[in-house]
C-alpha cells in the first residue's frame, strides 16, 4: 500500500519536469479566508481537500489540514499543520514546524534538506541527491 501512496506524488512530480518548467508565480500558500468574504465560510469549506501541487513551493499554516500529497517540485515546503498524505519536494528544503504532521511519506529530493523543528513524520523519510550525493537531514533547536 505505501508503494501506492508513493506512485502519485512521483508520476506528477515526473510529468511536471517533463512539461518544461513552471509558470513564473510567486509562492503558494494555503491560507485561511480573510475576514472580508461577505458569505460565512464554514470549517468544512475552508480546509484544502485532495492533493496539493505548487510549482514554486508552499506552506501550510497552523490549524490548516490537507486531505491528500503535497508536491512541490521547484521549491521548499513548510508544514506547520496537518498533511494527511505524503509530502514530495523536487528542488528546496522541506521544513516540519513544531506543530506539523505528516501522516505519510517525507521525501526530499535535488539536494535539499529535511529540516525538523519537533513536528511528526507517521511515513518514512527520504532525503537524496545533491551536488555531491550525500544526504542532508537536519533537527533544529526547537
Amino acid at each position: 500500500m505505501r508503494i501506492d501512496r508513493l506512485k502519485r506524488p512521483a508520476l506528477a512530480l515526473s510529468v511536471l519536469l517533463l512539461s518544461g518548467g513552471a509558470p513564473a508565480r510567486a509562492q503558494d500558500t494555503l491560507e485561511a479566508p480573510s475576514a472580508a468574504v461577505a458569505a460565512p465560510v464554514t470549517k468544512a469549506a475552508a480546509a484544502p481537500t485532495g492533493d496539493r501541487i505548487a510549482f514554486k513551493g508552499m506552506t501550510v499554516p497552523r490549524g490548516q489540514r490537507v486531505e491528500g500529497d503535497v508536491v512541490a517540485p521547484f521549491g521548499g515546503v513548510r508544514v506547520d499543520g496537518e498533511v494527511m498524505g505524503s509530502v514530495t519536494v523536487g528542488s528546496g528544503d522541506l521544513v516540519l514546524g513544531p506543530e506539523g504532521t505528516i501522516h505519510g511519506d517525507a521525501v526530499v529530493n535535488g539536494g535539499g534538506k529535511l529540516i525538523d523543528e519537533g513536528g511528526r513524520i507517521l511515513g518514512e523519510m527520504r532525503v537524496s541527491g545533491g551536488p555531491s550525493g550525500a544526504p542532508a537531514a537536519e533537527r533544529g533547536a526547537g
